[in-house]
């Protein structure tokens, strides 16, 4: 399927240009990809690892991780669990709209959820600019030691760019998947900051009632 999603449009007006558009990015993106098979076997293991460092469940567990053992961080993991489930709830709906399919030599076939099939807008890079935006507001508030907040920021930012380009060069989604996905990316924050974010004293407050008594159960139950 194309950017037009299940229907068919006509080949005129609107219809025109949208397959126009959608031809493009798919010509676009496999130039890209092939880019970088040129230079694999280096370039797809690192791929590889960014994909990874992207993934939900890596930042779900690494959540449950910080809000039980990092308590004086409480403000920043709460507000992170905000921010990653507004991303699996508006990646489940824009997907499931769009329904715009993989690249035909995506290698991962393998899905964890059905929705995950979906090529647009690209989750990984939604997340990671969602996780950046955040880290970018959070970072300098934290207590982070010696390491300095503008440095870490600047490597958040930095990172999750890099995991956007790799969704390309990997061959998972195409560019404007990767384009769109940073731009709601942008948006889930602007709902988390503007309509469902957490102060630090109801963060704290879930931190010492919920968090801490839930958590050694789920984790015991996953071990």
């Amino acid at each position: 399927r194309s950017l037009m999603g299940k229907k068919k449009s006509d080949e005129g007006g609107s219809g025109g240009i949208l397959a126009a558009l959608d031809a493009w990015d798919k010509r676009v993106s496999y130039s890209l990809y092939l880019g970088n098979s040129a230079v694999a076997p280096i370039a797809k293991p690192i791929c590889k690892i960014l994909e990874l460092s992207g993934n939900g469940f890596f930042w779900l567990a690494g959540g449950m991780i910080g809000l039980r053992h990092d308590p004086t961080n409480a403000y920043f993991w709460v507000n992170l669990y905000v921010c990653l489930f507004i991303d699996l709830a508006v990646a489940g709906v824009v997907k499931g709209i769009f329904r715009r399919d993989r690249p035909e030599y995506s290698s991962n076939k393998n899905f964890t959820f059905a929705v995950d099939r979906f090529s647009f807008p690209s989750g990984h890079t939604m997340r990671m600019t969602s996780v950046a935006c955040l880290c970018n507001r959070m970072l300098p508030l934290m207590a982070v030691g010696s390491i300095p907040a503008g440095g870490l920021r600047a490597a958040v930012i930095s990172w999750s760019a890099i995991v956007a380009a790799s969704r390309v060069a990997y061959g998972r989604h195409h560019l404007l998947d990767v384009v769109a996905g940073v731009a709601v990316g942008v948006l889930e924050y602007r709902l988390h900051v503007g309509s469902l974010w957490v102060p630090i004293d109801t963060a704290v407050m879930w931190q010492a009632n919920i968090a801490q008594p839930v958590l050694p159960i789920i984790t015991s139950m996953l071990s």
